[in-house]
């Protein structure tokens, strides 16, 4: 476990370079990290990264360290929830993930062992790309569920899960946790100090979508784990998700009991609405993005109490918002040619929150039919439940662009509902900006001064998608205006307007420059430095001025 900071630094940079920093920025809610893209096509630029990772490393506290802020918004989640995501910028996942590696075996040494099929989530391996195994899964969970399911001593089983893990772990709690493992006290130190720095000088939370926030969130449970296995409680874990299994309803509420106990003593809770005791018979929950979960059946076991029997028949369902869309197949689109689509809006209006399945036929019905006029009542329901947005969005962009006609309605009524003053998520904002570009272009005259006029105090994320859809379509005079958003951007703001400034065509090459310059004179960014190094690189006049730089240095040697 003795291994030197390039070592971790190195496996952090392959890791982020073969899986991303996170699971949150990418399509189809945000653009993806073009940084990435950046990294991947250079190899000077990743030497970059670890130098400049190293360096850090080797500071003896985290101020010293250059992180910096941490961008948090939310994006969609089942029920009336949002997920908190966070934007770290690629530099900083990369040293925060180092960080966390150095320690990330001592973890995997602390927690149940994985042959004992208990903990199935992220089984930190030694080497490779990959930082988990993977026989060790949500599936190898459920499987294992289901084996453990079947056993005649079990009756029951209990489904639960903790709310709002990751927003809610304790760092006091965490931080002595490491240190009773044994972790090196100054890596401990800074991991410390930069989630308290991340979550505002907060006593919990931690940045939910990236390897090294997984790592810890598991290292948080090592005594909960243990305290449930020394208590012979049988149980499985991923995550927060929990399975516990009871021989009879009063030990399945017992089991229930203790876990709740044992997560209060670390300042965590079970979430109510997903905590369900069901008979241990009972189908295992299934989870499909886009579906919901199937009500399962009541058991023909003839010594379950009609009360166990109606219990079995609870629905465990949680409509899961969908985010990604799928063409339909052609069974499915003459299915929906049959669907009434303002009689089943009509039912769905009196209802807080639909079900998400539901709201997917009536999207896609309204296309199957040809049924320009539905576009009105789409826009509606997406008001009614933004958290649908998203998907919607998607759907649109994939559908609406081989109907111009479809497409101008829905560009209008996206550019109506941008403009209407009414406070909205950022990821509804976003969604609306992606879909009016991806349709009509041409609409950056209306979509700019929604742009200029953006906070600056609110979300990078915000800023940093306007700027990747709209600066790329602008004409001329509009882009010499952007330059002055600049200096009045937050980091990930800056890069996106740069990458999206030198994609735009609308100016020649030789105008470009001279700004481009005098950003590089200021810039301390290895991102920025690497896409106008490109630029001014691969520029015609640039070249022409290093051949005959060169030549004139051959000259003069000769």
């Amino acid at each position: 476990m003795n291994h030197p900071p390039f070592y971790f630094i190195d496996r952090s940079i392959r890791n982020i370079l073969h899986e991303g920093p996170d699971d949150i920025i990418k399509s189809p809610l945000f653009h993806p990290h073009f940084e990435l893209e950046l990294a991947r096509q250079s190899t000077k630029l990743q030497e970059t990264l670890r130098t400049s990772a190293l360096a850090a490393f080797n500071k003896n506290s985290i101020n010293e360290m250059n992180f910096k802020h941490v961008d948090f918004f939310y994006i969609p989640k089942p029920r009336y929830l949002l997920r908190r995501g966070s934007y770290i910028e690629l530099d900083d996942a990369v040293k925060y993930l180092a960080l966390v590696l150095s320690i990330a075996e001592l973890i995997e040494t602390k927690r149940i062992s994985a042959k004992r099929a208990i903990v199935h989530s992220y089984r930190y391996v030694k080497s490779g790309n990959h930082l988990f195994s993977k026989r060790y899964n949500f599936s190898s969970f459920r499987k294992r569920s289901a084996t453990l399911s079947r056993k005649s001593k079990f009756k029951f089983r209990v489904i639960t899960d903790i709310s709002g893990f990751y927003e809610r772990l304790n760092l006091h709690r965490l931080e002595s946790q490491l240190l009773s493992i044994g972790a090196e006290p100054q890596t401990v130190s800074k991991i410390n100090d930069l989630l308290f720095t991340w979550s505002g000088r907060n006593s919990y939370g931690i940045p939910v979508g990236g390897n090294a926030s997984r790592i810890l969130a598991e290292a948080s449970l090592i005594d909960l784990d243990n305290d449930l296995c020394e208590e012979g409680i049988p149980y499985l874990r991923f995550v927060d998700d929990f399975r516990l299994f009871a021989a009879d309803i009063n030990q399945a509420n017992y089991f229930l009991q203790r876990l709740q106990g044992r997560l209060a003593d670390d300042g965590l809770s079970l979430n109510p609405e997903k905590t369900h005791i069901v008979p241990a018979s009972a189908a295992e929950i299934t989870q499909k993005q886009g579906a919901i979960f199937k009500r399962d059946k009541a058991p023909s076991d003839d010594t379950l109490t009609e009360h166990d029997a109606q219990r079995a028949a609870w629905t465990i369902y949680e409509g899961r918002v969908p985010l990604s869309y799928r063409r339909m197949s052609e069974e499915k689109r003459d299915d929906l040619k049959q669907l009434d689509v303002h009689e089943t809006i009509s039912a769905i209006n009196d209802e807080p929150e639909p079900n998400p399945q539901v709201i997917q036929d009536i999207v896609r019905a309204i296309f199957v039919q040809g049924r320009g006029d539905g576009i009105v009542e789409l826009f509606d329901i997406m008001k009614r439940y933004p958290k649908i947005t998203p998907y919607v969005s998607q759907m649109l962009l994939t559908e609406a662009v081989e109907e111009d006609s479809i497409a101008d309605q829905v560009a209008a009524s996206s550019l109506e509902w941008l403009n209407d003053n009414l406070e909205k998520p950022d990821f509804v904002i976003v969604a609306i900006i992606r879909l009016v570009m991806g349709l009509r272009p041409e609409s950056y005259t209306e979509t700019f001064p929604y742009m200029m006029a953006l906070p600056r105090s609110g979300s990078s994320i915000v800023g940093r998608e306007a700027f990747l859809n709209i600066i790329p379509h602008l004409d001329r005079s509009r882009l010499l205006k952007v330059k002055s958003l600049y200096f009045r951007s937050t980091l990930a703001e800056r890069r996106a307007l740069i990458f999206s400034f030198i994609a735009n065509g609308s100016m020649h090459l030789k105008e470009k420059i001279p700004w481009l310059k005098s950003i590089r004179t200021t810039n301390h960014d290895m991102f920025i430095e690497r896409m106008i190094g490109k630029f001014l690189g691969e520029s015609p006049s640039i070249k022409r001025k290093k051949k005959r730089r060169q030549a004139t240095k051959k000259r003069s040697k000769n």
